[in-house]
């Protein structure tokens, strides 16, 4: 299974709060979900995958109307990455059973754009692969998650840039004064 968002659920709080001392210990279960004991802080604690995350930070949190979210996952599309029908077809994103329009899908990732109906506090999230239900979840919800698109994909480092001559916005060719550059958001709500 990816990792490419984790979340620690400790504490009730988000993660970046979470206080270890000397944690060992370590165990995984059917679901993916790492545990270990942190004997001085009298807790175990535990490491969970997240299904969705922002497209363009690659990190986790509450989506938002209009945003390109990445699930995660087995099973939830062709084993092959595809762009176009029929095997596109074959993989629905619903939010509260609003289809969302699909970008790309393949077994282990698929990327939906969020309805801009989105609304409320949580949004019940199901990916169905050749009219099977693949992985069901609920997600929060905000009014917007932003986040810029990077040059390498990785949603750290530069940004996804084009200056005002249509060139690539990079170190070693940066935008002119006073020219203007074109940048790339998801989440803005």
């Amino acid at each position: 299974m990816l990792f490419r968002s984790i979340q620690l659920r400790t504490d009730g709080g988000p993660a970046t709060s979470a206080k270890l001392y000397a944690p060992f210990g370590v165990a995984v279960d059917s679901s993916s979900n790492i545990y270990f004991a942190d004997l001085p802080n009298s807790a175990v604690r535990i490491l969970q995958p997240s299904p969705i995350a922002n497209a363009a930070s690659i990190l986790a949190g509450p989506i938002a109307p209009g945003e390109l979210v990445t699930l995660y996952g087995s099973g939830l599309g062709p084993s092959q990455l595809t762009t176009s029908a029929p095997d596109l077809a074959a993989t629905q994103v619903l939010f509260d059973g609003v289809p969302a329009p699909v970008v790309y899908s393949s077994a282990t990732q698929v990327a939906a754009v969020a309805p801009d109906s989105l609304s409320g506090t949580s949004v019940k999230v199901e990916v169905r692969y050749q009219g099977r239900s693949a992985s069901t979840f609920i997600a929060s919800v905000a009014p917007s998650a932003p986040a810029l698109f990077t040059a390498d994909a990785t949603g750290k480092g530069l940004a996804a840039a084009i200056n005002q001559d249509g060139s690539y916005n990079t170190f070693t060719n940066s935008a002119g004064i006073g020219s203007t550059i074109s940048l790339f958001v998801t989440g803005a709500g």
